[in-house]
């Protein structure tokens, strides 16, 4: 079975009575009640002329959204029993004109573009999946790219280029690597922050609790000096960030925001 889903003025279809957690989720999002902020971020980053890449696209409530209004959008998801689901719900949308602007990958992105480990605290598909998660039983190793390769393989001729990474906690090894691509003023991003994933990553890694914050001071400063302060940084709700007063926050072992918004 399927329902459908109303976001703005946008709608797409999902199976249901399959995944009981996938069922109240989406009712929430028909409701409103999900992430109004970013659906409101994507309308002002994507048209026609955009190319849209989602990573971390879940069971599709941002790339089924999003490629009715980029020109294309190209959706990466590592954990398989999510992008079963996703698979399923694109297939429910396969007649639909702008189903033919969407494209996914059972890949991740990550610096290298070699393969890595992710895992899950369950059977998997719940959004959490991570590799910061590497204790955990169910786990899996996948395919990755690099975001700059990405950006090349598929821009053509898109004037703008909109990146979503909500990624938990893989955001950390991404963004130092793409310090140029967050630069370019023709590139806009939407970034999600795990701080408190990388903690526990960190700390259950490390021998001390003095080590652990050492390492989770020197990474997301990593993070903090590879963003382009210069074209100006909000977090989702429109709040601008100064660089001295996140630096001050980073140094006590804080998170400085949950969402960011570039461009």
């Amino acid at each position: 079975m399927s329902i459908n889903i109303s976001i703005n003025d946008l709608g797409f279809a999902v199976e249901s009575e399959k995944v009981g957690q996938h069922d109240r989720f989406w009712s929430k999002v028909n409701r409103g009640a999900w992430e109004v902020d970013t659906y409101r971020v994507i309308d002002a980053h994507t048209d026609t002329q955009t190319l849209a890449i989602d990573c971390g696209a879940w069971i599709g409530p941002t790339v089924l959204y999003t490629a009715q209004r980029a020109g294309l959008c190209v959706g990466f998801e590592p954990d398989p029993v999510a992008y079963e689901t996703l698979m399923n719900n694109i297939q429910l949308n396969a007649s639909a004109m702008w189903a033919k602007k969407l494209k996914v990958l059972n890949e991740a992105i990550h610096s290298s573009g070699k393969p890595i480990q992710i895992a899950a605290a369950g059977i998997g598909g719940d959004s959490m999946t991570s590799a910061l998660n590497v204790e955990h039983a169910t786990a899996w190793t996948v395919k990755t790219r690099k975001l700059q390769d990405v950006i090349k393989a598929y821009r053509a001729s898109f004037k703008k280029v909109f990146v979503k990474i909500d990624v938990e906690g893989g955001e950390y090894d991404i963004l130092p690597g793409i310090k140029d691509v967050m630069a370019d003023t023709r590139n806009s991003f939407l970034i999600s922050f795990h701080h408190r994933r990388l903690k526990l990553a960190l700390e259950h890694d490390c021998a001390t609790k003095e080590e652990a914050h050492e390492k989770l001071v020197a990474t997301v400063s990593r993070v903090v000096d590879a963003l382009p302060w210069e074209r100006g940084i909000r977090t989702i709700e429109g709040e601008l960030l100064e660089r001295a007063a996140v630096e001050q926050i980073v140094a006590k072992g804080k998170g400085f925001a949950m969402d960011i918004v570039i461009g």
